[in-house]
């Protein structure tokens, strides 16, 4: 999901991004299968638009740095 809003030479953007947890490894043995948790993401861009043929923009990925999470064990 993004929304994004531009203002003459500016463009701002705002992303979200949701993604469930899945089997990352699979074991016949429940106690060693694999699992990555939901991952909850934003991004954040800017940008200025100079002149026709030059612009300035800073992104941030992750702005809250939440990185996927895994764990060992059986279904939950």
């Amino acid at each position: 999901v993004g929304l994004s809003w531009s203002y003459k030479g500016w463009a701002f953007s705002a992303k979200y991004r949701n993604q469930s947890g899945y089997l990352r490894t699979f074991n016949a043995n429940p106690l060693f299968r694999e699992r990555t948790l939901p991952t909850k993401t934003w991004d954040f861009n800017v940008k200025y638009k100079w002149s026709q043929r030059l612009s300035f923009y800073a992104d941030v990925v992750n702005a809250f740095n939440h990185g996927p999470s895994w764990y060992r064990g059986p279904d939950t």
